[in-house]
């Protein structure tokens, strides 16, 4: 940040800190349709999408090197967008509504969204957060059907630990004023 003195840096530092530890302890809870629209949200997705199709590759190459993948089709596969590779590798488990692909291919577009990020653009970038569940649950599922980690059980964690801090949960359902 040019033109702030080390000192004023620092006090800005602290007071992140300071409202990050405060959020945790906080009662106050997102709804589920709430859009995040922090620019860490654009770190996460590119991180998610950059695990998922390193995840999805890593697969691939088990399948060439156990015979079940055929060298020419993986190699037609090296430049090939993650969307159609996770199509192709999981297509029994796709065409029998195993696995879904709606929320991965909305994660896909959100990352090519957060790669061309202008401060401009962050409603482009702005999942609520049961969005943010749906998707973490469909990329574990995708996991689910792939050996190594991160597993279905990790991804699943992450899900429910960002419902438990952030997202309040509705169990009944808001009382309603008697008519008279």
């Amino acid at each position: 940040m040019d033109g702030l003195s080390e000192a004023v840096l620092t006090k800005l530092r602290q007071a992140w800190r300071s409202s990050l530890a405060e959020a945790r302890l906080s009662e106050v809870k997102l709804s589920k349709t709430h859009h995040l629209r922090s620019p860490s949200i654009v770190g996460h997705v590119i991180t998610l999408v950059a695990c998922m199709e390193t995840v999805v590759n890593r697969h691939l190459f088990h399948l060439r090197e156990s015979g079940q993948l055929d060298s020419h089709h993986y190699a037609s596969l090296d430049r090939v967008e993650l969307l159609p590779k996770i199509l192709f590798a999981f297509k029994e488990q796709v065409s029998t509504k195993r696995l879904s692909t709606s929320n991965l291919k909305y994660l896909i577009s959100l990352r090519n969204n957060a790669v061309h990020f202008k401060e401009t653009s962050i409603d482009s970038i702005a999942p609520t957060a049961e969005e943010l569940l749906r998707i973490w649950r469909e990329v574990g599922q995708l996991f689910s059907f792939i050996e190594g980690e991160p597993t279905q059980t990790e991804v699943g964690g992450y899900a429910d630990e960002f419902l438990r801090q952030w997202v309040e949960h509705r169990t009944q359902k808001p009382e309603v004023a008697p008519t008279v």
